[in-house]
């Protein structure tokens, strides 16, 4: 689905509420698309349940970790905002890791696991949620190719 029109009609024909949008930031925002995270957000509405969230050069689908490159978050960040968006978050910045060895592995870890780049992200939404616009507890998921850690917060 390359643009919000095709994703409603995918959600429509399928027609369960149980089957639920989940948009990649990253690859929404790559030129060539027509299109934007932004209008995905806004066109989506609550059908959107789960963001795959990654940096790129809006070209490559890098897979870098966010404010790293070149997407800009906060226009995302406000339409997450205007939809009340209280769904999954999955960071997919893997080949963020490659730039560390076995003797720095750690330090990359560290920024991954709710770490420095991601948490300006999620800092945003923060006030949003203790305004008390959410009804559940959301849970950050960061993943790499060889597992996932898992980082509940509220």
């Amino acid at each position: 689905c390359s643009n919000p029109e095709s994703f409603n009609a995918h959600l429509d024909a399928i027609n369960d509420p149980y089957f639920v949008a989940c948009l990649d930031l990253g690859h929404a925002e790559m030129r060539g698309l027509d299109t934007s995270a932004v209008e995905m957000i806004e066109k989506l509405g609550s059908r959107l349940q789960a963001l795959h969230i990654h940096d790129n050069d809006l070209h490559h689908d890098s897979h870098q970790i966010p404010f790293s490159m070149q997407i800009d978050f906060e226009p995302i960040v406000k339409a997450l905002k205007a939809i009340h968006y209280d769904g999954y978050f999955t960071l997919e910045a893997d080949q963020f890791m490659k730039a560390y060895n076995r003797n720095n592995a750690f330090e990359g870890v560290k920024l991954l696991d709710g770490g420095f780049l991601l948490g300006i992200f999620l800092k945003q939404l923060i006030f949003y949620r203790k305004e008390g616009y959410t009804k559940h507890s959301a849970r950050l998921y960061i993943t790499t190719k060889k597992g996932r850690w898992i980082t509940k917060w509220h």
